[in-house]
């Protein structure tokens, strides 16, 4: 075989050079081969000569001044590229990996240095950065890896490593750059990377302060201490014999002042440590630094000094609090016989007469708190150390300020430093703290002198005191309201806390507002707990009133306590008291009328305001629960609502957002924010608008129910709960009996349940609810303004999108395409359409003219309003409407009302209108467009005529037929309106009465089709449509295959006979209709048809043919 291979070959190749073949591949391979050029060799610029060591990695620093090689004798080299020398060499390295790390200092205090990011740009701060550069170096074999400091530092880290790991150090940049492109390259990645036999890869992070100096730098051992420091706290070895000497002598032996003061801080807001342990771990800190000469403390030991002092201050203050809770273990006062009662304490705290605080006293009795979030006092209120010093500020100083202090220190010896509140502590952690140093005293168990010097000490400002208290106050609303006798310690410390300040800012000229407490009203006034803000405003014009007039408030007292006296023993009548009253208490009176001062009315309005709100409060904090039960059944149109659409409603009334006031939202919501505020009750608890009536609800809802015997329990309940809020509704309009007028509340109900329906539309319901609001507007102009801005604003454009789809798709919608048209479904859009019909009659039927435009005014607690424009005010300002183009809109929202309702098909509502109506629709209302001309053109018309009848046909169809429909009248709403559209569409409206008669004959309603028989004019007419359906009826029976009938049958002529039997049995719905029935029927025709009718023979043979059939 191989001789045969080798003989073809040499065949082969003789026959190519014979041929030519061979010469030409040749050729073509030789011109194919490319051209290269020949190698141009660079000399070496320097080197180390070493014949017997060969190199093996070469690794350029990221500052491309240092290099680092391994060779084979496991020496790694640090090079110096500039000089070209080997400036420190490693041995026993062999098979070594090496790396660079490059780290910018970070200026900013307290914040760990970070290494450079690659791959983004660093955002170097202000000034001159500099750099260090530490080489990392990975030693396979013994599975260490090292960090040294270049490039005589010492070792800085080293750690136990996988021996199969990968060090990673793209030392490399895009190809083609120079020395001036690469300084502005964005670098790998990752500086350096360990790569582990599981696909991890680790990174290094080297502080810059190892770069500094060597292993005994003063920062680097405060560094390690203070990581000691960290571990030891979070540790938490509390028990431990000697674990309080261990961690004072960690923080002391610290040097940088610093690092010291974040070990403090560490420290001091570490929870569970006893404050002795704090105090005496900052004192040994504070004697420390005294110890030094003041004169050469840098500013960083000024700021640490301060600090401590800060610290010692407020830790001193937390231990004398403590020390006042402990000791007071009973309350200050006990009761006994003697003790004078609620009403005639709050006299003398509030500075009132009795009846002010009888009206007190039931305001807050009808206030309900139930469902409202409440912080409620704990049994025992001792605040942690850690948790206490957290609150205040002690780093919002100027460094002057720090140098002022410590010199005033210094020469002064200790000094109360003024303290601040954190800016960004909590609501929940300020009435914690008010809790820890108020409670106490508000709950009778301390007094004010007592704990005042000890809360004083901590150096708050006394703003700052009388917010966290103001704040405590309201913040335990339902807690404080429960024992009113708390408000005399809280004048107590009102009062202490007010005379801290200066007073020129407390009692200014009489024509000026004091700072002090305007501050505190605008407290009050911001606070949704309005409640406990009356009470503590009704507090504060007690204190201001006995401040501003010693004399008085002290003569006032005399006499207030002499009633008290005289109280306790005789019962003395009121009237008896005002007319044996002294001459002493009728001159307090009269120097009340002469010492009057702007801020004493302040406190009047806003005392006034508050009351109006607490009223108002207390509709808002009812849930009415039966009224759903009580008037579920009111009207016949809520009967049609689906249970789904049920579920839903009450889900969206069991909303859990409270409605809150408070006066600053008042004074800035406008004129109507106390009906806007009631409509949102209103709508979400679907109360009914008869209660909010000025007319009694009891008797209609005593008529509703006594149709149904006997009374339940339910019943009971619900009249309770109407007569709890038309008494809540009543009181509240006594208050504000301008702004809650009838009709202005009216009109916002209206509007919020259609805002709500517009975010729901699901829920119809709620449309439904917005019109029956409606109707109960007795002004012709705010009902019409209402009903306009809805249609405009909400319902226009979901009425235009069904137009649109219907028009396209020829037919009732289906669910998918309404929904994506219009954001209804299906069965949605029919029930909106028909309570569209009910909108658009309301405005064709409001006759505007008829009543004159309301004037909007408020009342005088409330003048200072200001805000957006109410919802009434807005409807005044609405155009006439256009009543033609009202009208036509009716017109089409009925008939496609009738096309969702019956689904009918081949049916474009758009096409049933000429084309001046097709361009007036959805226009606005005040507009005058094109309208309709009476002259319709005859395929128009017939086309109407031909909807009219399927409409009449669908609705008589839709009756019930297994009732004895014969004789009971069922009301046809459908048919009516189907008659009441023909006029409007200037159809023949005896044709359709005529189509009407037929379909109720044929369906078996005899009754109902004999009342509308009166109203037909075409007689004839009616007549020969009406036999038609008598030879219906009885083509049924002659259909029977009874022997009797067959019997009567015979009787009758032989034409009459035939003419039955050609009757279609099919076209009539009822087939069981008697004879007698019929027979009236037939009697009805003979008196339509006229004599001389061709038809009337067979009538007349028809009226002997059923008196022998019976």
């Amino acid at each position: 075989m191989a001789v045969a291979s080798k003989l073809k070959s040499a065949l082969f190749n003789a026959a190519s050079d014979w041929f030519g073949f061979k010469s030409q591949s040749e050729d073509q391979s030789k011109s194919k081969k490319p051209k290269v050029e020949p190698a141009t060799s660079l000399p070496i610029r320097f080197g180390l000569p070493d014949l017997r060591r060969h190199g093996h990695a070469v690794t350029l620093s990221p500052s491309h001044t240092l290099a680092v090689t391994t060779d084979s004798f496991g020496r790694v080299l640090l090079i110096d590229v500039n000089r070209g020398i080997a400036v420190r060499i490693w041995k026993g390295y062999r098979d070594a990996q090496c790396g660079w790390i490059e780290i910018l200092e970070d200026i900013q205090t307290n914040k760990p240095e970070t290494p450079v990011k690659k791959g983004s740009r660093i955002s170097r701060p202000k000034g001159r950065t500099r750099k260090a550069i530490f080489l990392v170096i990975y030693a396979p074999r013994r599975g260490i890896l090292e960090v040294w400091n270049t490039q005589q530092g010492p070792r800085v880290a080293a750690f136990n490593v996988n021996k199969s790991c990968r060090l990673l150090c793209p030392g490399y940049y895009i190809m083609g750059l120079n020395s001036t492109s690469t300084k502005t390259a964005h670098p790998p990645s990752f500086q350096c990377c360990l790569l582990q036999p599981d696909g991890q890869i680790k990174s290094f992070h080297v502080p810059f302060h190892l770069a500094l100096s060597d292993k005994n730098s003063k920062r680097a051992r405060d560094l390690h201490l203070l990581k000691k420091v960290t571990t030891c706290v979070h540790n938490k070895d509390f028990d431990k014999d000697g674990w309080e000497e261990a961690l004072i002598e960690t923080v002391l032996n610290m040097k940088i002042p610093s690092l010291k003061q974040q070990a403090l801080e560490k420290v001091l807001l570490c929870k569970g440590l006893k404050s002795s342990l704090l105090v005496k771990l900052v004192s040994a800190v504070t004697s420390q630094l005294t110890s030094q000469d003041t004169q050469h403390r840098d500013y960083e030991s000024k700021r640490l000094f301060h600090f401590c002092h800060v610290q010692l201050q407020l830790l001193y203050s937390y231990n004398a609090i403590n020390k006042v809770t402990v000791e007071d273990t009973q309350p200050a006062s006990s009761e006994d016989a003697a003790t004078p009662s609620t009403e005639q304490v709050l006299v003398s705290v509030l500075s009132v007469t009795k009846s002010e605080v009888e009206e007190l006293l039931n305001i807050l009795n009808d206030l309900k708190t139930e469902g409202k979030p409440k912080v409620h006092f704990q049994s025992d209120c001792i605040l942690d150390a850690a948790a206490f010093l957290h609150c205040f500020d002690v780093d919002h100083y100027h460094h002057s300020d720090i140098d002022k202090y410590a010199e005033d220190s210094a020469r002064n010896g200790v000094i109360e430093i003024p303290i601040q509140l954190r800016s960004n502590l909590s609501d929940e952690q300020t009435v914690q703290l008010g809790e820890y140093l108020f409670r106490r005293v508000l709950t009778g168990q301390s007094s004010v002198t007592e704990l005042g010097y000890a809360v004083q000490s901590i150096g708050l400002s006394p703003q700052q005191l009388m917010s966290i208290l103001l704040q405590l106050w309201l913040s335990n609303e339902d807690q404080f309201l429960k024992d009113l006798m708390s408000l005399n310690q809280l004048k107590d410390l009102i009062l202490e806390i007010t005379l801290q300040v200066n007073s020129r800012e407390i009692t200014p000229p009489a024509d000026e507002l004091s700072p002090w407490w305007q501050r505190i009203r605008d407290t009050l006034t911001q606070t949704t707990n309005v409640a406990a803000a009356l009470t503590a405003a009704m507090v504060a014009r007690s204190v201001a009133m006995a401040i501003r007039h010693p004399t008085l408030a002290g003569e006032k007292a005399k006499v207030i306590e002499k009633f008290l006296e005289n109280e306790i023993e005789k019962d003395i009548d009121e009237e008896e008291m005002k007319d044996e009253s002294s001459p002493e208490s009728r001159s307090i009176t009269d120097e009340e009328w002469v010492s009057i001062s702007l801020d004493i009315e302040q406190w009047n309005l806003v005392v006034h305001q508050l009351e109006d709100l607490t009223a108002l409060s207390c509709l808002l904090n009812i849930k009415p629960t039966k009224l759903s039960e009580a008037f579920g059944q009111v009207s016949a149109a809520s009967k049609s609502w689906s249970s789904s659409q049920d579920s839903v409603i009450s889900t969206g009334n069991t909303e859990t957002q409270i409605i809150e006031v408070s006066v600053d939202k008042v004074l800035y919501g406008g004129k109507g924010v106390v009906s806007e505020v009631v409509a949102r009750w209103v709508a979400k608890y679907s109360v009914p608008p008869s209660i909010l009536s000025d007319h009694s609800v009891r008797d209609d809802f005593q008529r509703q129910n006594s149709r149904t015997a006997p009374v339940r329990s339910e019943s009971v309940e619900a009249q309770d709960e109407i007569d709890r809020i038309k008494s809540t509704v009543s009181g509240l309009r006594s208050r504000f009996p301008l702004s809650l007028e009838a009709d202005l509340l009216y009109a916002h109900c209206s509007w919020q349940y259609v805002v709500l329906w517009n975010k729901n539309s699901e829920v119809t319901q709620y449309l439904k609810q917005s019109l029956q609001h409606l109707n109960y507007i007795r002004n012709a102009v705010i009902q019409h303004g209402v009903a306009s801005m809805m249609w405009h604003t909400f319902i226009v454009k979901k009425v235009s999108g069904a137009a649109y789809l219907m028009e396209k798709v020829g037919k009732a919608p289906k669910d998918r395409l309404c929904r994506r048209d219009t954001g209804l479904s299906d069965t949605a859009l029919t029930e909106f359409m028909g309570i569209v019909c009910e909108l658009l009659l309301k405005i064709y039927q409001i006759e505007v003219e008829s009543s004159a435009v309301p004037t909007f005014t408020i009342e005088d607690t409330w003048q200072t309003i200001q805000g957006p424009t109410s919802i009434a005010e807005l409807a005044t300002d609405q155009p006439l409407c256009n009543y033609a183009l009202v009208d036509l809109h009716k017109q089409l929202s009925t008939i496609m009302y009738a096309v969702m309702n019956f689904s009918m098909r081949s049916i474009r509502p758009m096409a049933l209108f000429d084309s001046k109506g097709r361009n007036a629709m959805f226009k606005d209302f005040n507009a005058n467009p094109p309208m309709p001309s009476h002259e319709i053109d005859v395929t128009l018309l017939n086309a109407r005529q031909q909807f009219l009848c399927r409409v009449i046909t669908a609705a008589v169809a839709g009756l019930d037929i297994s009732s004895n429909c014969s004789t009971t009248v069922v009301p046809l709403e459908w048919s009516s309106s189907a008659l009441q559209l023909g006029m409007a569409l200037d159809v023949d409206v005896d044709l359709l009465k005529r189509h009407y008669v037929c379909q109720l004959y044929a369906s078996g309603y005899d009754t109902m089709a004999q009342e509308v028989l009166v109203s037909v004019r075409e007689h004839a007419e009616m007549g020969t449509q009406l036999l038609q359906i008598v030879g219906q009826r009885l083509s049924s029976v002659v259909i029977s295959p009874e022997r009797s009938t067959v019997e009567k049958l015979s009787r009758l002529p032989p034409s009459l006979v035939s003419w039955i039997k050609s009757m279609a049995v099919n076209e009539i719905r009822n087939k069981k209709t008697s004879l007698d029935d019929t027979a009236i029927l037939i009697g009805h025709i003979v008196n339509q048809l006229p004599e001389d009718h061709t038809q009337y023979t067979i009538a007349v043979q028809l009226v002997e043919a059923i008196d022998s059939l019976k």
